[in-house]
């Protein structure tokens, strides 16, 4: 860690030799770490005075810029150095991180990637193009890249994180605990691993766990999406409707393109009896991604409760035709077959419940078969 006394001690060292690059950007680079930001910006604009086109003084430029969460001013500095010297790989490495933090993981995958084929395999590299690969939905190439670097990660608190996430969303539960694991030896506060530890014991059923750690990762970073959605998975297994939807609202700020958390928020709301607001969830999910069966099968599953039995049909079809074992389908299915055929729905909610049994260790896996029975015994009400 930084500390002012080398700081200074290398300043004194400038003094000496000013004309050293190397030394002026590591001065740079340890007064920005301290949040010398004044400082920083001392030195680069004496160095740019002196030679307003030197390729270091312009980097250290963008990297303060980026200290001080100028991203876009950044990239353009950055972009405009390309080609410019021998530091290519980590300025590719720094307009990728300019993108990430911005939230534009499709602009920040192809520099990242470039650095990555550039010799540039550091933990913080190596976590950055993982988890962009990983929001950008290419889990296959981000599990492969993770797989080739796991020795990298035994030894990285944040990467082993970031792997914990992946392997958490990719349904892989005994290496999503083991990156926990180690995200959290290096760091108790590791709020990746806190959220994957969390998300865990929910499928075991400890209940009291989850919500003390997702409480303390919310503590640690109030803008956790994964945090808020996990709680409101809590409430959702508690039964507690109106909570779930507030948490999952607040998920759904942070996790914008996340189709999972718009998927929670939407079968709450169906839940409740409020198609409407549950019909603008599903709506927003398939403009995140068009080929997800299961948004599909909600949208039919609105559509059978409302009536409309032709647009039911059209959605399972094209749900179907993307995820043959698409689950919510069998509840619009068991709706629309709930009047005309009651014997039928009756074993499509039978067939349904088994098998969200067991492929569904979850809290939208619960309310399913909740309102899988909820047909069975409206029909039965009203024979």
């Amino acid at each position: 860690m930084t500390t002012q006394v080398e700081l200074q001690w290398l300043l004194r060292m400038l003094q000496i030799d000013p004309g050293n690059a190397l030394l002026r950007s590591s001065c740079v680079k340890r007064a920005i770490a301290l949040g010398e930001h004044e400082q920083a910006a001392q030195l680069v604009d004496a160095r740019l005075r002196e030679m307003p086109t030197d390729p270091h003084a312009l980097f250290d430029s963008a990297t303060l810029l980026m200290a001080r969460k100028l991203y876009p001013e950044a990239i353009r500095q950055l972009q405009a150095l390309l080609g410019s010297g021998p530091r290519a790989a980590g300025i590719l490495l720094n307009i990728g991180l300019c993108h990430y933090c911005l939230g534009e993981y499709s602009s920040a995958r192809e520099p990242l990637q470039q650095a990555y084929e550039l010799g540039e395999r550091t933990p913080g590299a190596l976590r950055l193009l993982i988890s962009t690969l990983h929001h950008l939905g290419r889990t296959d190439d981000a599990l492969a890249l993770a797989d080739l670097h796991s020795q990298v990660a035994e030894s990285d608190g944040p990467l082993a994180g970031v792997l914990a996430l992946l392997h958490l969303d990719a349904e892989r539960a005994g290496p999503a605990a083991k990156w926990a694991r180690i995200a959290l030896k290096f760091n108790p506060d590791s709020v990746d691993g806190l959220t994957v530890q969390a998300t865990l014991h929910i499928a075991q059923l400890r209940v009291q766990d989850a919500e003390r750690e997702f409480d303390r990762a919310l503590q640690l970073a109030p803008h956790s999406g994964r945090a808020w959605l996990g709680l409101g998975t809590l409430a959702l297994l508690d039964g507690d409707l109106p909570r779930a939807k507030e948490l999952f609202q607040s998920a759904a700020k942070y996790l914008g393109g996340h189709v999972g958390t718009h998927h929670m928020l939407a079968w709450t709301e169906f839940a409740a009896g409020d198609y409407d607001s549950a019909q603008r969830a599903f709506e927003h999910a398939l403009e995140l991604n068009r080929n997800f069966g299961e948004t599909h099968g909600g949208l039919a599953t609105l559509a059978a409760a409302r009536g409309d039995a032709t647009a039911a049909r059209k959605s399972i079809e094209i749900a179907e035709r993307l995820d043959p074992e698409c689950l919510s389908t069998q509840l619009a299915r068991s709706i629309l077959a709930r009047d005309s055929d009651p014997q039928l729905a009756r074993q499509i909610v039978a067939e349904t419940t088994r098998a969200l049994a067991g492929k569904h260790n979850s809290a939208l896996g619960k309310l399913l078969g909740r309102l899988s029975a909820t047909v069975t015994s409206q029909e039965q009400r009203e024979a």
